[in-house]
């Protein structure tokens, strides 16, 4: 394969693919569950992980796979993730949305957000 791969994402998602196929990007890295997750929680108080960026069936998928084994809330919100290939995007949708994350729209992560901060003041 030359140049970019393609990108399957959900309607209106602009994700470009900057690294070649089967290469990671410098900015392509899963949150690192050793390092990161534990380290944030509970005493921060983060309850929520907002869950974003490319590949859907790869990086995201496991990184809601940690988080919820963390004890976080993953929220995926379909237009800020992108992948590949269309089946594989549409099915990790589906498998997170099933198990481990809430699959939602943008603006409906970002309602819920301020839903919960008016609910917790």
């Amino acid at each position: 394969m030359t140049g970019r791969p393609k990108i399957a994402r959900s309607p209106g998602v602009g994700c470009e693919a900057t690294a070649p196929a089967g290469r990671a990007g410098a900015g392509s890295a899963v949150a690192s569950s050793r390092a990161y997750f534990p380290a944030t929680a509970p005493e921060s108080r983060i309850d929520t992980l907002i869950l974003t960026g490319c590949s859907t069936s790869g990086c995201v998928r496991a990184t809601a796979v940690d988080a919820i084994q963390y004890g976080f809330r993953p929220m995926v919100p379909r237009e800020t993730v992108c992948d590949r290939w269309s089946a594989a995007h549409e099915q990790a949708l589906s498998d997170m949305d099933a198990k481990y994350a809430d699959v939602m729209s943008t603006e409906e992560a970002i309602a819920g957000l301020y839903a919960t901060k008016a609910h917790q003041a």
